[in-house]
């Protein structure tokens, strides 16, 4: 194998990752600082090609579970919302009697 085949450049990670070059190169030190990206090779701007793989297959997990949580966390809003829209008035909880039910 040659340094090519086990490194890999900026323009390949960002494609890997959906993004333009320039916008890989204004994130890469915020990936790297936050996201858990691994860092270029010592006097290189070119990455472990095993490494960047593994960091990008975990990545889009993270990503994706994150997603699915915001997701989460709005829908519970929106359910908590309408919920007190439907049954909390300003002078305090409606309550609904069901007389039949009840036994009355």
């Amino acid at each position: 194998m040659n340094l090519q085949e086990t490194t890999i450049g900026a323009a390949d990670i960002a494609a890997a990752l959906g993004l333009a070059r320039a916008t890989f190169a204004k994130k890469v030190v915020r990936l790297i600082k936050t996201e858990g990206m691994p860092a270029p090779l010592p006097g290189r701007r070119r990455w472990s090609r095993t490494a960047i793989d593994a960091w990008i297959a975990s990545y889009g997990d993270r990503k994706l579970t994150q997603q699915l949580e915001a997701r989460a966390i709005r829908s519970i809003a929106t359910d908590r919302a309408q919920l007190r829209e439907n049954y909390v008035r300003n002078s305090g909880p409606r309550l609904i009697v069901d007389n039949e039910r009840a036994g009355a």
